[in-house]
């Protein structure tokens, strides 16, 4: 049996990517808090931090190359 919790699904990890693309000023607990009232899942702080910090790219729709 496995302490970890599962690993979540393709829609809510680009459903958190989305939100902090379009929200670069808030936290992972802003996030999560915003997730679970819309969504109503729960999901934590460190879920949320943990998607971010293997699925976002701070400017990756804004860089096309040098200027």
């Amino acid at each position: 049996m496995s302490f970890y919790a599962s690993k979540p699904r393709q829609e809510l990890i680009e459903a958190i990517v989305e939100f902090k693309r379009f929200n670069t000023q808030f936290g992972c607990s802003r996030i999560a808090r915003e997730i679970n009232k819309a969504l109503g899942l729960a999901i934590g702080k460190n879920a949320v931090r943990r998607v971010i910090e293997k699925h976002y790219r701070r400017g990756a729709d804004s860089c096309h190359g040098p200027s």
